[in-house]
């Protein structure tokens, strides 16, 4: 077990200041505080399954795939340690037949592909942009009719200072006056 020093020394214990303490201790206090038992918390993450049945059929499909990248990862092992180099033993997912013109024609494909998925994203990413925009004036337009007056009034003040402010300084020296 472990003695806490709010405990030894009493509840009247001022704790030292956050900037000092280690990340553990850090841990301790933020659970302390927030009423945590950080080992038992209320609700699972949203990723994992609330419903036992799901999680330990989820469960199974992680251990099988888990397996089956295991096997794939021995056999490759066990191949290279005899010594076993040709692509048609250990390149099962490539074609039988492969010569410079199929990999050509493959790696084009590969590439108009991912240039494809590259121009859709940068669509994707300048409408969202346009959009954000288009909110933004919104907004603004809003805020407009509602705080016109009140805006308007509050920039004429900000102006006012800086005016002030300039007619202080001369030449980057400030008057006192």
């Amino acid at each position: 077990g472990s003695l806490e020093i709010g405990e030894l020394v009493g509840d009247d214990f001022e704790e030292p200041p956050w900037e000092t303490l280690n990340t553990d201790s850090k841990a301790r206090f933020w659970s302390k505080r927030a009423r945590l038992n950080v080992g038992q918390m209320q609700r699972k993450p949203l990723w994992e399954s609330q419903d036992a049945i799901e999680e330990f059929d989820r469960s199974r499909v992680v251990a099988s795939y888990q397996a089956k990248v295991d096997h794939g990862r021995r056999r490759m092992k066990e191949l290279f340690a005899k010594g076993e180099n040709r692509r048609q033993v250990v390149a099962t997912h490539l074609p039988r037949h492969l010569d410079s013109l199929s990999v050509r024609r493959y790696r084009q494909r590969c590439r108009e592909k991912v240039e494809d998925d590259s121009r859709r994203t940068k669509r994707a990413i300048k409408q969202v942009a346009l959009r954000g925009l288009e909110l933004r004036r919104s907004r603004e337009a809003f805020e407009q009719s509602i705080f016109g007056e009140e805006l308007a009034k509050a920039a004429m003040q900000q102006a006012e200072q800086e005016r002030a402010a300039l007619r202080d300084t001369v030449g980057g020296v400030a008057h006192v006056g």
